[in-house]
């Protein structure tokens, strides 16, 4: 779970560099009647610059385990919402979480990260970190559920309908499990490992025939 906390933190903060611009643009047009476009644009950068720079020192502060992450926290949840950082910072107490085994704390971060989130790229991958979450804790039902509730696009399908495997491994249920697993293998991207798909379900067909 570490390696892929890792992983989809930097997918999350690349997905936000090539996208901000028209994010903030986009936000921006809904709010010019507001401020103006050019106040809205100063004060959007200005919150994103600001909100970075919290956000790098809440990393540093946690890589030094010292006292000043809870207020760093705090500063971004609450005065940079609306920022992807604060989703950001969220996950990253999460990942800090789940290394000192604190599930439940792990969840409170996931839950109000996905509440916050307003964009569905970020919603789909804190739904999923979330969902194998409570696959770790014993809480397939909850992990289906949430899953379930997702309308998914194409580019996440795989991982959705993989996840929900696991769980239905979990859950005894292998017939059902092994026919997600060959679905995710048939709508694969190509930037996806088909080979772990494929061990899965020949270590079901192992067991059932």
């Amino acid at each position: 779970m570490k390696d892929i906390d890792e992983e989809q933190i930097a997918t999350l903060k690349n997905w936000w560099d090539k996208n901000k611009v028209s994010l903030i643009c986009g936000l921006g047009i809904g709010l010019t009647a507001l401020f103006g476009w050019r106040g809205w644009q100063d004060y959007a950068t200005t919150q994103a610059r600001d909100a970075s720079k919290l956000y790098e020192k809440l990393v540093v502060a946690t890589k030094q385990d010292n006292t000043e992450v809870d207020m760093l926290l705090e500063q971004l949840m609450k005065g940079y919402k609306s920022t992807p950082y604060a989703i950001f910072s969220a996950l990253l107490m999460a990942k800090k979480a789940v290394e000192k085994n604190d599930l439940e704390n792990a969840k409170q971060h996931l839950e109000w990260a996905l509440e916050n989130a307003e964009h569905s790229e970020l919603q789909h991958l804190i739904r999923l970190r979330l969902a194998r979450l409570f696959l770790e804790t014993d809480n397939n039902d909850e992990a289906l559920s949430l899953l379930e509730a997702g309308l998914t696009p194409e580019s996440f399908a795989p991982s959705y309908l993989e996840l929900q495997g696991d769980i239905l491994v979990q859950k005894g249920d292998l017939q059902a499990a092994k026919n997600l697993y060959n679905e995710a293998l048939e709508n694969q991207t190509p930037y996806g490992n088909s080979s772990i798909l494929q061990k899965k379900i020949d270590d079901i067909g192992n067991v059932l025939f």
